[in-house]
């Protein structure tokens, strides 16, 4: 098997920070032009989907990442994007047709989706020593700045313009990344390393998915209830807080802006906006503006941990990404489904409807933060992601013979440290280097029953790798 633990060349920073920005402007146009022209419930059907749109390359990255073809995927992505902008004359022209809407902006959110992978890629490759997270702020700053200056271009041409911009970030993102799609080509499936590897990829059930959801089940609210859309002086406004935002980073010594403070920060202008949404003296392009910002923030924050996701384990990055943008677009579609629930029963004579609804969202938000997410921390959660590496099978060990001496020794080594008799088993397969698979069809279990124990084994052996148990009871041994 090829080697999927060398050192992959860094990309600069500034190829991350514009894949980043074109993410950003492809969004703000896909959002602010191409979507107003339907209704409310076509865009939330079709949000839904664009979260669906992911789960494929998840699975298969997990599943049979030998079939990742780079030039394969940016070939169809680019081609479904550019047929989903063609189709977006018809939609213009017909706006009530919502089979043809739904099937334009399928085929254009692909496009989206794919450039968006690619451009998360580029970015877990910048130097260690540059920020994640100042990349993927600076990107959007940007995106933020560049689009009033494109809006009319963008509403006088959004065909033209689209197709320019989808093809231009995958065409890049795509430059970037060959070296890396070959080494995911020649990686073993994670599903076969997850059960020996089980601090090596993050689970579907972890605080981090739970996280985007409950934020973007709120962002997904706030936006379809604030009403209008947001006026340039807006945009203008949001990139100034950002560049703002990081020269003051960039310049203080003592401040340090990374995930946990933009996590916190996002929470904090969350929670300021939705109690300032009441209030009748205030404007609401102002309230749109505070939560907008506390978004994009948040969005950063995803943008930049994934990244850091994936730059632990670059050959298995895929097995991972998708599946967060999945629940952030989901999450999103929901919110919007509760904000229309709201709304039709204001209209319906509850008056309070919407008020009930944020204080409820606003109140989830904060136990989850301060309470569900208690010693929680973004920095610690991407140190704790171990590397995963696949193991040679060997029958006997260094500093044993071969049969009864090996097997005792393992006996002894696993009573030392207060191990179970299933976890005993286990332990000596993954002492001799036994993938999960291997043990899986040995002892006749599932691989979610092999990676519990292998947990609670290098929990009670103090390691994090199937590699690191292996030295360990190697160095036992050898005494």
């Amino acid at each position: 098997m090829a080697d999927t633990q060398g050192h992959l060349p860094s990309l600069p920073w500034s190829a991350a920070v514009f894949q980043i920005a074109l993410v950003e402007l492809v969004m703000l146009m896909h959002n602010s032009v191409m979507l107003p022209v339907v209704d409310g419930v076509a865009m939330n059907v079709s949000i839904f989907i664009s979260g669906l749109i992911y789960v494929p390359v998840a699975i298969l990255a997990r599943r049979q990442p030998s079939a990742l073809s780079l030039a394969g995927f940016s070939g169809i992505a680019a081609a479904c994007a550019a047929v989903g902008a063609i189709l977006w004359t018809s939609v213009a022209a017909n706006p009530a047709d919502t089979t043809l809407f739904l099937v334009a902006d399928t085929l254009f959110n692909i496009g989206r989706a794919w450039g968006t992978i690619l451009a998360v890629l580029t970015l877990s490759r910048i130097p260690r020593g540059d920020r994640t997270m100042f990349a993927a702020l600076s990107g959007i700053a940007i995106g933020y700045a560049v689009w009033p200056l494109m809006r009319s271009a963008a509403e006088a041409s959004p065909l033209m313009l689209a197709s320019i911009m989808l093809c231009t970030l995958i065409a890049s993102g795509s430059a970037c990344q060959r070296d890396l799609f070959a080494r995911m080509r020649d990686a073993a499936p994670p599903s076969d390393l997850a059960p020996t590897n089980p601090f090596s990829f993050v689970p579907i059930s972890s605080k981090l998915f739970a996280c985007i959801a409950l934020f973007e089940t709120t962002f997904g609210f706030s936006t379809s209830v604030r009403f209008g859309a947001i006026e340039n002086w807006q945009y203008a406004l949001i990139a100034v807080v950002f560049g703002a935002l990081m020269l003051v980073w960039s310049r203080a010594k003592r401040i340090t802006f990374d995930e946990d403070a933009a996590f916190h920060v996002s929470a904090l202008v969350v929670v300021a906006g939705f109690l300032l949404m009441p209030a009748t003296s205030i404007s609401q392009g102002f309230t749109s503006t505070i939560i907008e910002i506390g978004s994009q923030c948040f969005y950063a924050l995803m943008l930049s941990t994934f990244a850091s996701i994936a730059a632990r384990n670059p050959a298995w990055s895929l097995a991972s990404i998708p599946f967060g943008f999945a629940v952030s677009s989901c999450s999103s579609s929901v919110g919007f489904a509760i904000a229309r629930g709201a709304l039709a029963a204001q209209d319906g004579g509850s008056a309070d409807a919407i008020l009930i609804t944020s204080a409820a969202l606003v109140l989830v938000l904060f136990a989850f933060v301060w309470i569900g997410l208690s010693g929680f921390s973004f920095r610690a959660f991407f140190s704790e992601i171990v590397p995963a590496a696949p193991t040679e099978e060997r029958e006997a060990l260094p500093g044993a013979d071969a049969g009864a001496r090996a097997a005792a020794a393992l006996a002894l080594f696993a009573q030392e440290r207060g191990l179970t008799a299933r976890e005993r088993e286990i332990f000596e397969l993954l002492a001799r280097g036994h993938s999960g698979k291997s043990i899986m069809e040995r002892l006749t279990i599932s691989g979610n029953t092999v990676k519990t124990h292998t947990r609670h084994i290098y929990h009670k052996c103090n390691v994090h790798s199937q590699q690191e148990l292996i030295d360990l009871v190697e160095e036992t041994i050898g005494r």
